[in-house]
């Protein structure tokens, strides 16, 4: 190899060696840009974790701060105002009962239920204007009007009534259903007051007509029915009081049975001492006693001495038969 090649050669590396130095920075250089790459990188970090915490801020809120905050911010920006309670159950219960009374002395006040009708079915005797007396007075309000209490009142001032259903009819009426008493029996007191008695032996005043009854006079009152019913009663029982009848039924049967067989134009009469019997046309009283089950034997032991009498021709002016075996005659 000539010198002028080696030359040319090592003057071609030189120029590489300056080209290569010049494009690679020095060394201060670099140490400078990596100092500005790690403040830039620093700060990108900062705001990078700024960023970062403000976001965790906007999607993870404390929402009981947040909550306060609204609610003091509501009512700074509200306008001051009546505040409503919040109706509660007392409340509620309160106001329930006022529109209730409200409501029920509208109702008991109006018009529309103030009785205008009493409607009477049954009722023969009786007459309309009595019944209605002891009834609520028209104008009344319907709610006084009491079924139960208007039937014991009913009954009570009525004795002829048997029976008795009251019912109100709303808004404004009152239908009451009668079934009254039969007599069969007209009761002359001792001080000549009168009476019917039914065939269970109830009395109650006359009111009217009635045909074919027996007509008593008494002497006396017959047993008292309430010391007979108590004597009858359990002492543990509770004795409630109700319609008492004056004659035991039992004595209304023998009554209608003695009727049959008495002479025509006999009185019937009643004597405590004696019990049930008539006055004879013939002048004489006889009389059957108390118990009179034995009616039909006790009128064959009462002929059969009419016509022992009559035989010995003694004029008797009272006989007995009250008792089957010592039936007994007198003659003053």
């Amino acid at each position: 190899m000539t010198t002028n090649q080696v030359f040319s050669r090592s003057e071609e590396v030189r120029k590489k060696k300056s080209q290569s130095a010049s494009s690679k920075p020095s060394i201060k250089s670099r140490k400078s840009s990596h100092k500005s790459y790690q403040s830039t990188s620093n700060n990108n970090t900062k705001r990078k974790s700024r960023s970062t915490i403000t976001r965790r801020g906007v999607y993870q809120p404390n929402f009981k701060h947040l909550d306060s905050v609204s609610r003091t911010s509501r009512a700074k920006n509200s306008s001051p105002g009546i505040a409503i309670p919040t109706i509660g159950p007392r409340l509620f219960s309160a106001i329930l009962a006022v529109l209730m009374g409200f409501v029920w002395i509208t109702i008991w006040n109006s018009n529309a239920f103030m009785i205008t009708d009493t409607e009477l079915f049954g009722n023969t005797r009786l007459v309309d204007s009595d019944i209605s007396s002891v009834l609520p007075a028209i104008g009344e309000s319907i709610f006084l009007s009491i079924p139960e209490n208007i039937e014991k009142d009913l009954i009570i001032i009525f004795p002829e009534i048997e029976t008795i259903k009251v019912e109100v009819a709303f808004p404004n009426r009152i239908s009451i259903t009668i079934k009254e008493r039969t007599p069969v029996v007209t009761w002359i007191h001792p001080d000549g007051s009168q009476n019917w008695i039914d065939t269970k032996g109830f009395a109650f005043p006359i009111r009217g007509e009635a045909e074919g009854l027996v007509t008593i006079t008494s002497f006396g009152d017959p047993p008292n029915q309430t010391e007979l019913a108590v004597e009858g009663q359990d002492p543990s029982s509770e004795i409630v009081p109700t319609a008492i009848p004056y004659i035991q039924p039992s004595q209304i049967t023998n009554i209608l049975e003695l009727n049959k067989h008495a002479p025509e134009g006999a009185l019937f009469s009643y004597n405590p001492k004696y019990g049930l019997g008539w006055k004879d046309p013939q002048g004489w009283s006889v009389y059957f006693g108390e118990n009179t089950q034995d009616v039909s034997m006790k009128i064959n032991i009462y002929k059969a001495i009419i016509d022992k009498l009559t035989q010995q021709s003694i004029q008797p002016s009272m006989i007995s038969v009250e008792y089957l075996d010592a039936p007994f005659y007198r003659t003053d």
